[in-house]
């Protein structure tokens, strides 16, 4: 078994709500609350979940966009999640990100050539000769022309807009990328030539992802595990052929329910959830999901429970799956 590259250990990330006329603190949005999970090496782990649930935040926490408010971030067994920028900063070419929209995440006044060369100049120490060749050879491994280093990106589609970004990312040879969202802007047809370039490149530079979304037959074809998130907590993970041939939590289920499957003979029933995520602001005491959960009991409302292994590999917040659940029925 592969060695772990990444391991998130109780990781939380609130943000101040201010109020009154001195601006002062008066509540937090609890994004994300207590993740925890191990990537290792060559790994594609999926992260899914409905909007609102805390995935996006989740990847920005890891790669030090935001600073978390407690927890650690260990990469190689360091946790970078504590970091002053400057001890940071030889971490950072070893995770990159792509960003959901194409059209935002590129600067419409640089090229195409000093969008790719930026990271070069900043984390290498190739010449000016040898970064504008790197850039032409990037530019051919994600499927577009060398040439193309002259143009801005308003001359390009989406899709070959992510592919830049792709590039982007690659220049400096990271051993993880986080992709938020890569192919949720893109048309049906382009999400497969992107999502099939991605597991190529993986193969080739010996990538780790970790790959969010919302679509779950595109994390299904691309990831290794699933985690699946709800109000800032991680509800279950989970390879991917047991999270969907057994998913184990009720939201899992609803998600699940969800997909459209061609053979009529193997479609789920529909599970339709009741009412809308609560506000993560002030989410519900006891399990997260029990206000919508159609199994919840009186220990949901009451005892949040906590991921636990429940078979081997597979791990579930749910008190229907735990012993300690069974002991506080029977009492």
């Amino acid at each position: 078994m592969n060695e772990a590259l990444l391991t998130v250990e109780r990781l939380t990330k609130y943000f101040p709500i201010k109020g009154g006329f001195l601006r002062r603190t008066v509540g937090h949005i609890r994004a994300v609350e207590g993740i925890s999970f191990t990537l290792r090496e060559g790994e594609t782990f999926g992260i899914v979940g409905e909007s609102g649930s805390g995935k996006s935040t989740l990847g920005r926490t890891i790669i030090r966009l935001y600073d978390p408010t407690s927890g650690a971030i260990r990469f190689r067994g360091t946790d970078i999640g504590r970091l002053p920028p400057k001890a940071l900063r030889p971490y950072r070419k070893h995770i990159q990100m792509i960003f959901q929209d194409p059209y935002a995440s590129l600067n419409p006044r640089m090229t195409i050539g000093a969008l790719i060369e930026e990271p070069l100049r900043i984390h290498t120490q190739l010449s000016p000769k040898e970064r504008r060749e790197e850039v032409r050879r990037l530019l051919s491994v994600v499927g577009l022309s060398p040439d193309a280093h002259t143009r801005y990106p308003h001359e390009f589609s989406g899709g070959q807009r992510q592919r830049i970004g792709i590039a982007r990312a690659l220049s400096i040879r990271p051993s993880l990328i986080i992709a938020d969202e890569p192919v949720s802007a893109l048309d049906v047809s382009i999400q497969s030539q992107i999502i099939n370039l991605m597991m190529d490149l993986q193969q080739a530079f010996h990538l780790s992802y970790i790959f969010i979304a919302h679509d779950l037959s595109v994390v299904k074809h691309i990831s290794d595990r699933i985690g699946v998130m709800y109000l800032g907590h991680m509800v279950e993970i989970a390879g991917k052929r047991e999270l969907f041939r057994r998913p184990l939590h009720p939201y899992t289920e609803a998600l699940l329910s969800a997909v459209p499957v061609p053979e009529p003979k193997a479609r789920r029933e529909r599970i339709i959830l009741r009412g809308d995520i609560p506000n993560a602001a002030n989410p519900p005491q006891g399990c997260v999901f029990h206000t919508r959960c159609p199994k919840a009991m009186d220990v949901c409302r009451e005892v949040k429970p906590e991921l636990a292994e429940v078979a081997p590999g597979h791990w579930t917040a749910c008190h229907l799956h735990t012993v300690s659940t069974k002991d506080m029925v029977s009492c």
